[in-house]
C-alpha cells in the first residue's frame, strides 16, 4: 500500500473589539484515513475520520507593556489502535 502524506487545513482569523482586547478563533479539519492487514489470517480493517478542532482565545493588553492570552481548543488522537482486525 503506498503511503499518503499528512495534511490539514486550518483557518484562523483576529477580531480586535476597541484597543485592549482581541478575539481569535480558529478552526482544523483533519481526514485520516488507515488500513491494516493482518498477515497471517489475511484479515483487513478500514477506517476513516474527518476530525474537526476549533480554537478560540483572547488577548487582553490593558497596557503597553502587558498583555494576557488565554485560549480553549480541542484536539484528537486518531483511534489508529482499535482499528485493526481482532
Amino acid at each position: 500500500m503506498p503511503a499518503s502524506l499528512p495534511a490539514a487545513v486550518y483557518a484562523q482569523d483576529r477580531v480586535e473589539i476597541g484597543q485592549d482586547l482581541q478575539l481569535i478563533g480558529g478552526v482544523r479539519y483533519d481526514p485520516f484515513d488507515f488500513a491494516s492487514t493482518d498477515r497471517r489470517s489475511l484479515a483487513t480493517g478500514a477506517r476513516t475520520d474527518n476530525l474537526v478542532s476549533p480554537r478560540i482565545g483572547a488577548v487582553l493588553k490593558p497596557w503597553d507593556t502587558f498583555s494576557a492570552y488565554a485560549s480553549y481548543s480541542v484536539s484528537y488522537l486518531p483511534p489508529a489502535g482499535d482499528s485493526a482486525p481482532a
